[in-house]
């Protein structure tokens, strides 16, 4: 879902320019507080995007003798260039900047166009905001890389150690496999679950904020309309009814990791026994059990264990040596 999302949190809604546009009224618009952060503006005709024009080229014409009065009448399509950087917001973000990088001129003089499945006009990409998504992934990358590097350092100090230890350092390792396995998934839910929390956060703010328009005398009916429209329209984005089967299935399967981590922990303490005394009236059943439990990892390729256990009495013993 996030690597689906990726380029809807590139897009830059910004209306876009008709072909016939002249000149003068597109440096006008680039000059506009609210393109002041775009190189580029839009050209689009029936829905579809047609060009690009930038202030690299406007620029260029104006710092000619008499540019504006020979130029600044004539349309925008005569000056945009004919071959922009479209990209689909169904492409990922690797796919994305491949794209990108493929097609980038320096100095960089535009921005990339957006659109959707069926290649109609939806906004515009920077450059920089890609950098920057890309600059995150790669950071997210590394500290996965850097985590198992310790992971795997970690592993290699177990496997120097003494002959008798080696075969409780490999099912030691084991156990730190299958903890990763359910930690994983949990925490690739609990990011998800942020992602998805975070529109139900926004339209709750502006559900906030039309109560509190309902409740003011002096809210009049255009603040009303505003109150109610941008509700309506958090409430599209939300979509609170499609996300509760998506929140619904990933508290489930966080909870099932959770349980499963908290299986191989209370294995790992009855097998260690290191908060009991030294020596104890031990189960042997139980010791069978516990060492079992860890080893499972290690032996579930290589071997079926029939587990077929008589009543003993128990032992005095000190548990963790019997279960090594």
């Amino acid at each position: 879902m996030a690597a689906e999302n990726a380029l809807e949190r590139l897009l830059r809604p910004v209306a876009a320019l008709p072909p016939s546009l002249s000149i003068s009224d597109v440096a006008d618009q680039l000059l506009a507080p609210e393109h002041r952060r775009f190189l580029s503006l839009p050209v689009v005709e029936g829905g579809r995007p047609i060009g690009l024009v930038s202030r690299y080229t406007l620029q260029d014409i104006f710092m000619q003798r008499f540019g504006r009065d020979l130029w600044g009448r004539r349309p925008v399509a005569d000056v945009m260039n004919a071959e922009p950087l479209v990209l689909s917001l169904d492409s990922n973000l690797e796919q994305a900047a491949k794209q990108v990088t493929a097609g980038l001129q320096y100095p960089i003089t535009e921005d990339f166009i957006l659109v959707d499945g069926d290649g109609l006009y939806r906004g515009l990409g920077t450059v920089l905001d890609l950098l920057k998504a890309m600059e995150l992934r790669i950071a997210q990358r590394n500290r996965v890389l850097r985590q198992a590097l310790v992971d795997l350092k970690e592993s290699q100090a177990q496997l120097v150690q003494s002959e008798k230890m080696a075969s409780l350092g490999q099912m030691v390792a084991g156990v730190a496999h299958e903890l990763n396995t359910p930690l994983g998934y949990v925490r690739n839910n609990v990011q998800l679950l942020d992602q998805l929390s975070a529109p139900l956060v926004e339209l709750a703010r502006s559900q906030a904020a039309l109560a509190d328009c309902l409740a003011d005398p002096a809210c009049d009916e255009a603040r009303l309309a505003q109150a109610f429209e941008a509700a309506a329209a958090m409430r599209e984005q939300a979509a609170p009814e499609q996300l509760a089967d998506d929140l619904r299935q990933l508290l489930d399967d966080t909870l099932y990791g959770l349980g499963q981590i908290g299986e191989l922990v209370v294995g790992l303490k009855d097998f260690a026994r290191l908060d009991r005394a030294m020596d104890e009236a031990v189960d042997l059943n139980d010791c069978v059990r516990s060492a079992l439990l860890i080893a499972r990892n290690h032996i579930k390729d290589k071997a079926e264990v029939v587990l077929g256990l008589g009543e003993l009495p128990a032992v005095s013993a000190a548990p963790s040596q019997i279960n090594q």
